[in-house]
């Protein structure tokens, strides 16, 4: 099914589904797949006319929006739903949403800090994540046909290449190479957003290497663009390797080729 508005979001919810968990749980999942943080949002911050269209933008596909937009637009899919709910903010002024389930319980989500989750099919961490443990989640998830009992999130596997890097003696270069080249196998990259890809890269690289060698992901501005990097740096040598995010290929190569390709050492 096709979304064009926000209405027919709730189209998607089953007329025999009575949990409002369940209604909350589904809608947040799909107006993540289709939502996407705007990496031109921080190029706008002193604009007030600018940050007005944010604040007031109406869903649209694809969904370019930042977490006061999509925050808003999330209450208003609940309150299509006839879901109570209420937007809140936080001491740095980020948005965040609470909902209510039919026993007068509050829920809190933050959408936005889930989008990378969501868009690869990894378990979330901000719906619910105080008052809903994780088998309870894990189980909704199950019923909803997000996962099953064969295919689980794709980050309950990630363990195998954590353990091969932290059991493993190798180079920086070469753990940074294996950590890069492993997060395809475990989902698909190729719908994902350019900063939900981003932060899915530097998750999995944080998750991977926990603390062992000295390596990172981060961007640098370059004529108006965004360059994505992964840099390990060698304690003995003090070398670093640097390879390139390619957002076409949604694989990392390395600096110094000229053709876009994996990275290879």
């Amino acid at each position: 099914m096709k979304i064009e508005k926000l209405d027919d979001f709730v189209k998607l919810i089953p007329d025999e589904m009575e949990s409002i968990l369940k209604k909350v749980r589904l809608l947040y999942w799909e107006l993540g797949k289709r939502s996407f943080y705007d990496k031109n949002f921080e190029s706008l911050l002193f604009d007030q006319n600018d940050f007005a269209i944010y604040v007031y933008k109406e869903y649209s596909n694809p969904n370019f929006i930042i977490c006061t937009t999509l925050e808003k637009q999330f209450k208003q899919l609940l309150d299509i739903a006839g879901i109570d709910s209420e937007i809140r903010k936080d001491e740095y002024g980020h948005s965040y949403l609470v909902f209510r389930d039919e026993n007068g319980n509050e829920h809190s989500t933050d959408l936005v800090r889930d989008l990378k989750n969501i868009q690869f099919n990894c378990a979330t961490k901000h719906f619910a994540s105080s008052t809903i443990n994780k088998e309870k989640l894990r189980s909704l998830d199950t019923e909803l046909g997000i996962i099953d009992n064969k295919r689980g999130y794709s980050d309950d596997y990630w363990y195998i290449i954590k353990d091969k890097i932290q059991n493993g003696n190798y180079s920086p270069a070469v753990a940074l190479e294996i950590i890069l080249k492993s997060l395809p196998t475990f989902g698909d990259l190729s719908q994902m957003g350019e900063i939900e890809l981003y932060n899915l890269y530097r998750k999995f690289l944080n998750y991977c290497n926990n603390g062992k060698y000295n390596m990172f992901v981060d961007y640098i501005i370059t004529r108006q663009t965004r360059e994505y990097r992964a840099i390990a740096q060698d304690p003995k040598t003090g070398k670093k390797t640097v390879s390139i995010l390619d957002l076409e290929t949604r694989r990392f190569f390395n600096e110094t080729n000229n053709k876009k390709d994996e990275f290879i050492r």
